[in-house]
């Protein structure tokens, strides 16, 4: 269990600080894993999507809905684990709500949540379910826990990664804070938690390039219709840091949405 304390020690360390007993982060996974379960019936198979991008670059809005549709259109139901999935396994999750705007009750459970991710994760993995893991790419010591549950249970991971300007990711996220009609309206992502998540993703793809020479990365942008790279991991870094500085205009959302689930068909 080295493997698990090595990274329940960088969530502790994180700006989303917790301070739930580690006893308490496995029982609350298990009873999430149990509920998530017991909802569908979710496809076997030792194949893992990881989606990858800042908070606002459309992970959840762009690659999600694309990879579940791939998915779709093959008869399978990928089993989708994300840290928003947990933040109600928090426990003193009523007392947060009940002091908390509603948009900060993310920011106040994080810590938490990523803790309750990475144990989830572990026991998913070892059931063989096809699954999508929406949580960006992190610090090394958290890709090294995510890519020995990986390895270990002989899974075939592929990579989706956004390659997005800081700016464009914050016009988003004000975006969706101020849409009412959208499920996160209100949320609020502090500065200090937008930044980390920027300058760590190449930092992250960097480790991965050097211990993974197998999974098949796409890297996508906000503007193109198909993924600007295609290869190895460690080829990722470079594609991302490049077209990270592009400007353009966004095309309609669902009109990319729809390209890329184009482009997977094939």
């Amino acid at each position: 269990m080295e493997d698990i304390k090595k990274v329940f020690d960088y969530c502790r360390s994180t700006t989303w600080k917790d301070d739930a007993p580690d006893e308490v982060i496995w029982e609350q996974a298990k009873l999430a894993v149990d509920n998530m379960l017991c909802e569908k019936k979710y496809t076997k198979a030792k194949r893992v999507y990881r989606l990858a991008g800042q908070s606002g670059s459309g992970k959840t809005t762009q690659l999600l809905p694309t990879l579940a549709g791939l998915e779709e259109l093959r008869s399978n139901t990928p089993l989708v684990i994300a840290v928003r999935n947990f933040v109600k396994y928090h426990p003193k999750y009523e007392e947060i709500i009940a002091t908390c705007e509603k948009g900060e009750i993310r920011e106040k459970t994080n810590g938490f949540a990523l803790k309750c991710l990475c144990a989830a994760f572990k026991q998913v993995m070892t059931m063989g379910y096809l699954t999508i893991l929406d949580v960006t790419v992190l610090d090394p010591r958290f890709e090294e826990f995510i890519n020995k549950q990986i390895q270990d249970n002989e899974y075939v991971a592929q990579y989706h990664i956004l390659a997005v300007s800081k700016s464009l990711s914050d016009w988003f996220i004000d975006k969706r804070k101020n849409d009412s009609g959208s499920a996160e309206t209100g949320k609020i992502v502090k500065q200090e938690s937008k930044d980390y998540f920027y300058d760590i993703l190449p930092i992250g793809i960097d480790y991965l390039g050097n211990v993974d020479s197998e999974s098949v990365a796409f890297v996508w942008s906000a503007y193109e219709m198909e993924p600007i790279y295609r290869g190895s991991l460690c080829g990722a870094v470079d594609a991302i840091n490049v077209w990270r500085k592009q400007v353009g205009v966004v095309p309609d959302e669902l009109e990319l949405r729809q390209a890329k689930l184009r482009y997977m068909v094939g």
